[in-house]
């Protein structure tokens, strides 16, 4: 049977479009129409669910009714949400730009590095892909596509207030120092006037990160671990030919050649012998299967939050370490985190964040033994010698010579590591009733550096071992420091109308150097620093830059209906 009705709001009795109904325990489903009608095919044993964002989801039983319909409640709780947007906080009824809240339950046990990495799927408009899967790996994050020509097309994160400027690539993500079980909330402005306030660095969009603050009462001390098997799966795998297949295909390749230069039938003398009968070759050697593996990953985090009506605090440490699918890659991170709140008098309080962290990471799956070689290499070949050695040179009649795959993810030393450290100090007084000043002073430092060596016992393309040494060494460091003062003012009347204004003024400056050095020629493989080479070129480069910026905003309500 059919069932059909109007849907209106149960205050003004306006018609509600777009609202979800559903049957309940089944896939089925529709949306009521311009004027807010519906129709949907039911059983008398049907319930059905009303559901609207901003309105109270209602479950009804059909029965024998043919005719439902249904006034639906504003939900109190979703238009009196507090959303944070730049520079403050606003009710969600008030909020005139698009601004996407990510629902923290629905990611609070998801196993990611970074909270970019946690965007995915929880908002609509914002993309997020990765191009491999490089443990430490940063995301490309997209919302509503690139918003600026030459800038790139991430968004800009701002943490508790101070916006980062550091970005991530498919290799490195500074991002992952935020611990994510710290945060406490995450917004994401996506329209031009939500991101306004932040100038032209906000084309791409803003994520604010609002991370966790301690709450007086009893101390609460919280552990959670979390452990898990990372795995490629089997959809997508390149499918690569075995070495019975290969041996097949350069047979035929060969014959088919001479048929077509030499104008006659082939000889099994014409084919090398090893591809004469690919039959008894067997499965040989799937490269790709060889250089993976099932790889685990765990995450073991504790924090305690309490205080007092005065003073609140908040503090955390985790530990996260992630293998990669890949032989001998892998990410961790130490992180620790402190929060301190304190009513300092009836109109001044104060506080400040501290967060350090470290992070190392071994291999970055880039070059060789992987896309450069595994799809590449022949399958004929075997990864070790019968004596149990590596067979450091893949090679057969009429393909690249190549070094091991296997081997060079094993034997090559590629190690990066990491320290950062985030500060944050603010104060706010209440200079008149409605009428405060805050000022906030922000440090983002961070050094890293990056050693690599590939060993003699490897092949070269097209040559076979020993090889000339080769290794490099790379570090680096900035210091960014952002100081911003902003005077808010906040009026309500009697008789429904409602002003907010901002006044602001920031500086910010980084200054960073860069230090990178490439070696050649070592004598031998035991000494693996830069010192033992014979021919060493880089250089080094220093940069710095200074950011003042002036801010307004006001906002008006008119009985929570007219806003501007």
């Amino acid at each position: 049977n059919n069932v059909g009705g109007q849907l209106t709001d149960a205050g003004n009795g306006s018609v509600l479009p777009g609202v979800t109904i559903g049957v309940k325990g089944t896939n089925q489903g529709t949306f009521s129409d311009a004027n807010g009608r519906y129709t949907i095919a039911t059983q008398s044993s049907d319930s059905l669910v009303f559901s609207f964002v901003g309105y109270i989801t209602r479950t009804i039983h059909v029965g024998s009714r043919t005719r439902i319909s249904v006034q639906l409640e504003p939900s109190n709780k979703t238009l009196n949400q507090v959303v944070v947007v730049g520079y403050g906080t606003q009710q969600k009824k008030d909020v005139t730009g698009s601004v996407g809240i990510v629902t923290m339950k629905n990611i609070k046990d998801m196993p990611v590095a970074g909270p970019d990495q946690a965007l995915a799927g929880q908002i609509a408009g914002i993309q997020v892909s990765t191009s491999n899967g490089i443990p430490g790996g940063g995301p490309q994050v997209q919302v509503r596509g690139i918003g600026a020509v030459g800038a790139g097309s991430q968004p800009l994160y701002v943490v508790d207030g101070y916006p980062l400027t550091s970005s991530s690539d498919e290799v490195s993500n500074p991002m992952n120092a935020i611990n994510p079980a710290d945060i406490e909330s995450m917004a994401v402005l996506k329209d031009a006037s939500a991101t306004a306030i932040y100038g032209s660095r906000g084309a791409n969009g803003v994520v604010l990160i609002t991370t966790k603050r301690g709450s007086s009462g009893i101390p609460t001390v919280q552990l959670t671990a979390n452990y898990g098997i990372q795995a490629i799966p089997q959809k997508g795998r390149p499918n690569l030919m075995n070495g019975q297949e290969f041996a097949q295909f350069r047979k035929e390749a060969i014959e088919d050649n001479i048929r077509f230069t030499e104008h006659r039938e082939p000889t099994d003398a014409d084919v090398p012998e090893i591809y004469r009968h690919p039959e008894l070759i067997g499965e040989g050697t799937n490269w790709f299967d060889a250089i993976t593996r099932n790889a685990p990953m765990e995450e073991i985090n504790l924090n305690m939050s309490g205080g007092t009506d005065k003073i609140r605090t908040y503090i955390s440490a985790g530990y996260f370490n992630q293998d990669g699918v890949i032989l001998n890659t892998g990410y961790q991170r130490f992180s620790v985190r402190a929060n301190v709140d304190a009513n300092i008098s009836d109109r001044f309080k104060a506080g400040f964040n501290i967060a350090p962290s470290y992070t190392t990471r071994k291999g970055n799956a880039r070059g060789e033994g992987r896309g450069e070689t595994f799809g590449t290499a022949s399958p004929i070949e075997p990864i070790y010698n019968p004596d149990g050695s590596y067979n450091a040179y893949i090679q057969s009649p009429g393909t690249f010579g190549l070094t091991n795959p296997v081997m060079a993810l094993e034997q090559i030393t590629n190690k990066s590591k990491s320290s950062r450290i985030l500060f944050n100090v603010y104060g706010e007084y209440e200079i008149l009733k409605n009428l405060k000043f805050k000022s906030t002073f922000n440090v983002d430092y961070q050094e890293g550096s990056n050693e690599y060596f590939r060993p003699s016992t490897l092949a070269n393309e097209n040559a076979a071992p020993p090889s000339i040494p080769s290794g490099s060494a790379s570090s680096g460091s900035y210091l960014n420091w952002l100081n911003e003062n902003t005077l808010t003012y906040q009026y309500n009347t009697s008789n429904g109308h409602a002003f907010t204004g901002l006044l602001g003024y920031s500086v910010q400056s980084q200054k960073e150097q860069y230090a990178g050095f490439n070696g050649a020629n070592f004598p031998d493989d035991d000494i693996k620093t830069l010192n033992a080479a014979a021919t060493l070129t880089g250089g080094t480069d220093k940069t710095e830059w200074a950011l003042l910026s002036y801010l307004a905003r006001i906002n008006y309500a008119y009985k929570d209906k007219y806003l501007v």
